[in-house]
């Protein structure tokens, strides 16, 4: 039994080997293949790694590309701001031209219309000067008509009071001659003697025409052409009222 035993110590020895050998080939096994997950992870973030530098490489070129960008935008900010202050400066210089040439304009269109006003009021100064003048004519002329019309009511006065006075004194036909001419203050009076019809129609109707608007407004004491000649048909002779001159 004991050689039995010594005999089965090696192979016991060789299983443990093996079995050994086994564990460590699976060990070998799994560490090769966790190397080669290892390795595929290694890859894959050599593989990341690379790609994080081509766009680390991109967002640089995007950096620089932007701000090469910004600063030809600002520069190109710059040149239409200086641009747009260049051509906010001349348009407000065209606009302050502008305003001192219509303001000129208007000054001198002012002045035109002032002058217009004052040769205005000067033509109008001078129609009134010509309206005053012509207005005073026409009243020294009124003056003149109204001493004509007063003269000619003495006159006409004093030729009424000839004719009562003839009338009066009137004597035969008989006795006087035919051919008598009795001369009043011009001659207006011809033959009061005689039964002449034109010495009735004078003393009847009177030596004068109808008297006019202005004259009747000048003098409202004269009697009516009709209402003299009313009374002279009812009197037996002819109505010899005289005319009142106003005072």
């Amino acid at each position: 039994m004991a050689l039995f035993t010594d005999d089965m110590n090696p192979l016991d020895d060789i299983l443990s080997v093996q079995s050994q050998n086994i564990k460590l080939q699976n060990d070998i096994n799994n560490l090769e293949s966790r190397l080669i997950v290892s390795s595929n992870e290694i890859n894959r973030l050599q593989l990341e790694l690379e790609q994080a530098h081509q766009r680390c490489s991109a967002f640089e070129h995007q950096v620089s590309e932007a701000e090469k960008a910004f600063f030809e935008l600002q520069e190109s900010s710059k040149k239409a701001a200086l641009q747009q202050e260049e051509e906010v400066k001349s348009f407000l210089e065209k606009i302050k031209k502008d305003e001192v040439q219509k303001e000129r304009a208007a000054s001198k269109a002012l002045k035109v219309e002032l002058d217009a006003i004052k040769a205005a009021i000067e033509a109008a100064k001078e129609t009134a000067r010509f309206q005053d003048d012509a207005y005073m004519k026409r009243c020294e002329a009124l003056e003149r008509s109204l001493r004509a019309s007063e003269a000619a009511s003495k006159t006409w006065r004093q030729r009424a009071e000839i004719a009562e006075a003839l009338l009066m004194n009137q004597r035969s036909p008989c006795e006087e001659n035919e051919s008598a001419f009795y001369v009043v203050n011009g001659g207006r009076l011809d033959f009061l003697m005689d039964e002449d019809s034109q010495k009735w129609k004078l003393l009847t109707d009177g030596p004068r025409r109808d008297i006019p608007d202005w004259m009747a407004e000048v003098y409202p004491s004269f009697p009516s052409f009709h209402l003299e000649r009313l009374m002279s048909q009812k009197l037996r002779y002819p109505s010899l009222c005289l005319w009142t001159c106003p005072s």
